[in-house]
């Protein structure tokens, strides 16, 4: 079976021939890690974070979990006002969920990931005042639920004029940091 995308909707029902297509395109990937060796480490970190996130998916339909319904997005702002990133979870009336907001610079080679110390860090949205140097930062937000943490996809803050652009950190690419 080969990997074809799924667009996924609100009240979509998730069925074993859609998660066997995850799957699939998750093994598609990692042989693709080894005939790219400049990219494995990315690679490896978002086969694990897919991997995180079936487990995810399958608690949550079990009734034992939660997953990420919704990732925050990108966002398009001037500086000098704030704006809010948010992340969902399925279910959403779910307890017992911790959120940790993190960013990391988009321009320098090999940045990782630090936690974040502005207003709403540790809830599911997050306010961030918008500033020139909040234009080269990428978010994302890690969500924890027995003891399973998840991390949503990163977001930018895009300058009026950058709308539907997105700059990629060097280690997603397969561009050396070294």
């Amino acid at each position: 079976m080969s990997y074809s995308k799924t667009t996924w909707a609100t009240g979509d029902i998730i069925e074993a021939e859609k998660l066997n297509n995850i799957e699939a395109g998750l093994e598609t990937a990692s042989g693709a890690a080894e005939t790219n060796t400049a990219g494995i480490a990315a690679l490896t970190e978002r086969l694990a974070q897919a991997d995180a996130m079936l487990d995810a998916i399958g608690r949550a339909l079990a009734g034992d979990g939660v997953c990420i319904a919704k990732s925050p997005a990108d966002v398009e702002s001037a500086t000098g006002v704030s704006v809010t990133l948010s992340v969902s979870v399925y279910p959403a009336d779910a307890t017992g969920v911790t959120y940790k907001w993190q960013n990391r610079s988009l321009t320098a080679a090999g940045a990782q990931w630090t936690d974040s110390t502005l207003t709403g860090f540790n809830t599911a949205a997050m306010t961030v005042p918008v500033t020139e140097a909040r234009y080269n930062y990428e978010w994302r937000c890690l969500v924890t639920h027995n003891s399973i943490t998840l991390a949503s996809r990163g977001a930018r803050i895009l300058r009026p004029a950058e709308a539907g652009t997105r700059l990629q950190n060097p280690a997603e690419t397969g561009d050396s940091t070294e």
